[in-house]
């Protein structure tokens, strides 16, 4: 080996360079992109606020890597000089150490500016990518929605023509869905897509672990002892919403234990909870009611099955769907729908105050639908009748029984008219709401000498597994769902 020998290969050392400005540079990318799938995916949840406010800190992390590895090839750069002005065997000396440290120094200061640019640039490509990922996805959704419900409306018109004249409800819902996403479009485009006001968006379900209902607080299993207390489960669900454990909304499901070690399930589904459009995350909104009058599934009817699968009920278990209000419309929608019977065996469905009339349930499902001779909310889906102007038979499988309506206040006192318009008015507003209120509906549920189909309906073989006195084989969870 001829000259003077060298503490390193100048080639190999090289090519460590390179690959440390490599890395540096990929290192930079993933960041980038990592930065953009952030900004885009519609995540949406506690989890997901945490892990986008700590999204900054990790991206902070990956550039600070990226530059350790550039200051590593700039300490491999100057050991690489240092070792060529150690091996050289001609002159200049001086004057190529003068050079030497001229650039050295010269590669320090650019260097740290251009680590300085390259994060300002960083930040800024960031910030640029989130505003066109947020104006994106922004149309995305407010155009799809409008979309959808565009096409939704024509299947409507497109079954009129073929002789399956949809519901004249339906059709007057799904215009205003249609005329509510389009303007909540025309909104979104307004503010150039930086703001959308999800205006009839249903977002996607969203279902919790189940909580055990085990006594220790307010909460307690309330035996289903007749139809009457069967009802009473969904008055208590009612009564979950906006606690700690449910804060938007609950599904609750009694577990009743039978004799042979089996065991039968009621799914308790109670009614709307939150006369918003704009998406919130109690589900069981104004937007659910209009979509289920519609005729489309919604995500308050998709949390029920996921509260279900959370609760592990088998497929072969008999389950019944007890719903007031909105919750019936829920039971009925689901116990019309072949896909979710084909996971649960459905065998009763009770509902109260609620628009039943548009449903196809399965014949061999037995259904009580209890309503106030005046309460306005089951008339909602005008009786099932269709843009013909055609009423629907009654299925023998549907026992309907209209109750008078209950006493004028919750005590069972007569109140008597005020003296003016608007006293009337505010008693009339009073009476719609004690026509419907779950108080009103359970006592008259109760009340099998006045109704005795509401007896007979208990009295059916099919109930025989649900009905229980005993704790000991009654158990129950509550299901936190809600909307995301």
């Amino acid at each position: 080996m001829t000259g003077t020998m060298q503490g390193l290969d100048p080639q190999d050392c090289l090519d460590l360079v390179k690959l440390l400005k490599q890395s540096a540079r990929q290192l930079e990318q993933a960041g980038w992109q990592l930065s953009q799938t952030v900004a885009r995916t519609s995540w949406q949840g506690p989890d997901s606020q945490r892990f986008r406010s700590q999204w900054p800190g990790q991206h902070a992390e990956l550039k600070r890597s990226a530059r350790a590895f550039e200051a590593q090839a700039e300490v491999v750069l100057r050991n690489i000089a240092e070792q060529e002005r150690a091996s050289a065997v001609a002159g200049g000396g001086l004057l190529d150490g003068a050079i030497d440290g001229a650039k050295d120094l010269w590669d320090d200061v650019t260097g740290g500016v251009g680590d300085a640019a390259g994060d300002a640039v960083d930040t800024l490509r960031d910030g640029l990518g989130w505003v066109a990922d947020r104006i994106s996805g922004n149309f995305t959704d407010a155009g799809g929605n409008f979309l959808n419900q565009l096409g939704h409306l024509g299947e409507m018109g497109l079954d009129g023509l073929t002789g399956k004249p949809p519901s004249l409800a339906g059709l007057v819902s799904q215009l205003v869905l249609t005329a509510g996403t389009g303007f909540n479009l025309s909104v979104t485009a307004s503010h150039l897509g930086l703001a959308n006001p999800h205006m009839f968006d249903d977002g996607s379900p969203k279902a919790g672990d189940p909580v055990p209902v085990d006594g220790a607080t307010a909460r307690r299993v309330r035996l289903p002892s007749s139809v009457s207390e069967i009802f009473g489960s969904v008055e208590d669900a009612y009564a979950m919403n906006g606690e700690p454990a449910t804060p938007d909304g609950d599904i609750r499901i009694l577990r009743v234990e039978q004799p042979d070690g089996t065991s039968a399930y009621i799914v308790n589904i109670p009614g709307t909870e939150n006369w918003g459009i704009t998406g919130s995350g109690a589900a069981r909104d104004l937007t659910s009611n209009l979509l289920l009058v519609a005729g489309q599934s919604t995500t308050a009817s998709q949390d029920v099955v996921l509260a279900m699968q959370k609760a592990g009920i088998p497929a072969d278990a008999p389950v019944m769907l007890a719903g007031h209000s909105q919750g019936g419309m829920i039971a009925g929608q689901l116990a019309s729908d072949p896909g979710f019977k084909s996971q649960f065996h459905v065998t009763n469905v009770l509902t109260a105050g609620s628009p039943i009339d548009i449903d196809s349930m399965d014949p061999n499902i037995k259904v009580l639908g209890a309503q106030h001779q005046h309460d306005i909310v089951p008339k909602f889906d005008l009786g099932g009748m269709n843009t013909q102007l055609q009423m629907p038979g009654s299925p023998p499988n549907i026992a309907t029984v209209t109750m008078a309506d209950p006493p004028r206040d919750v005590l069972g006192n007569v109140l008597h008219y005020a003296p003016s318009p608007v006293g009337n008015l505010v008693q009339d507003v009073r009476d719609i709401a004690n026509n419907h209120a779950t108080g009103s509906y359970k006592s008259d549920l109760a009340n099998t000498s006045e109704y005795p189909s509401v007896g007979a309906y208990g009295q059916d073989p099919s109930m025989r597994v649900f009905l229980s006195n005993d704790p000991t084989k009654v158990s129950a969870v509550d299901i936190p769902v809600g909307r995301q």
